[in-house]
């Protein structure tokens, strides 16, 4: 076994892409079109983990895009009007050595206003051979003229039986001997997400004991208890110094990462249920601070700033402890 399991098994084609066969069908029809009669923008949508910019990656190559051809920008971090400027000054340039070029703007409903309004003047009129690929885990905050511009590929995440046939293929493609019940533990722990489990499982194949590597999994969730416990305290009494001791507490048992997620995941269905105000501002900090290798002073950081705007609006704000 070698290599980072997610970045190994990283799909190069849609047979390949777990979970999604609807997206499969959808792009391959389209595929199927003279590249003339082809949507030249698109919005791929879904959770954290589902595969949308492989999916890009995947039409990269369908494509026959060339590596100097294709430009991906985190809108995370390049977010303003200028980041679209030069995306538009690039467009107009024909590709190197002729062919397709692809721009991806990744977690796109970062952009600006302005960048957006800017974004969507190049949409309306994209030069030929050029494709934008928009994707994102928040399209409700993108425009709707950007939205009604794009062919919309909506990935979905994983149901736990096909999480845990994504880990056995893989461990049997890895030579190893995976125990049922380790990846039915792993498809439990990964919230739907394929690179999820994939990450989840790369720490713990190497764990000959079944009961050993389902402990390992279950590390990797964290302390669930005290996670619902800090959630509860944001909903009801939201005092700083309970925060900080739950906070505490449970970064000593879970990765930065999974309080994360777990927190979505929490006050998501808080929102869905109605109770929007308090859980709204919580998941603007969460998704704000999106990424991979989310560190624990990240997790101190949304959680302040979620209090603080929390007593602002409840007009408690002039006793923030910090």
């Amino acid at each position: 076994m070698s290599g980072s399991l997610p970045l190994k098994y990283r799909p190069d084609d849609f047979e390949f892409l777990y979970g999604n066969d609807h997206v499969e069908k959808q792009i391959e029809s389209i595929l199927g079109r003279k590249i003339e009669n082809m949507p030249k923008s698109w919005l791929f949508t879904g959770e954290s983990g589902t595969g949308k910019t492989t999916v890009v990656r995947i039409l990269k190559i369908k494509l026959d895009c060339a590596d100097a051809n294709f430009h991906e920008f985190n809108s995370s971090s390049e977010r303003g009007i200028d980041a679209i400027r030069t995306i538009s000054s690039n467009a107009r340039m024909s590709a190197m050595g002729g062919g397709i070029k692809i721009f991806l703007l990744d977690e796109c409903h970062n952009l600006t206003a302005a960048a957006q309004q800017a974004l969507l003047k190049i949409l309306e009129d994209t030069p030929r051979n050029t494709f934008f690929m928009l994707a994102t885990t928040n399209p409700e905050k993108l425009l709707k003229a950007i939205k009604t511009r794009c062919t919309t590929v909506a990935l979905k995440t994983c149901t736990r039986p096909v999480l845990k046939e994504l880990c056995l293929d893989i461990a049997n493609e890895e030579g190893v001997d995976l125990s049922p019940k380790v990846a039915k533990a792993i498809s439990e722990a990964a919230c739907g997400s394929p690179r999820e489990a994939l990450k989840i499982l790369d720490q713990v194949i190497g764990i000959p004991d079944e009961k050993d590597a389902i402990d390992s999994v279950k590390k990797t969730i964290g302390d669930t208890e005290t996670g619902i416990k800090l959630c509860q305290e944001f909903m009801g009494n939201c005092r700083w110094e309970a925060i900080r001791k739950l906070l505490k507490e449970i970064m000593d048992a879970t990765e930065p990462e999974n309080l994360r997620r777990m927190m979505m995941g929490y006050f998501n269905s808080v929102a869905l249920s109605g109770d929007m105000v308090r859980a709204d501002i919580i998941l603007e900090q969460l998704v704000a601070m999106r990424r991979l290798d989310t560190e624990k002073g990240d997790m101190t950081n949304a959680c302040k700033a979620a209090f603080s705007l929390i007593q602002e609006v409840s007009g408690t704000g002039t006793d923030v402890p910090f």
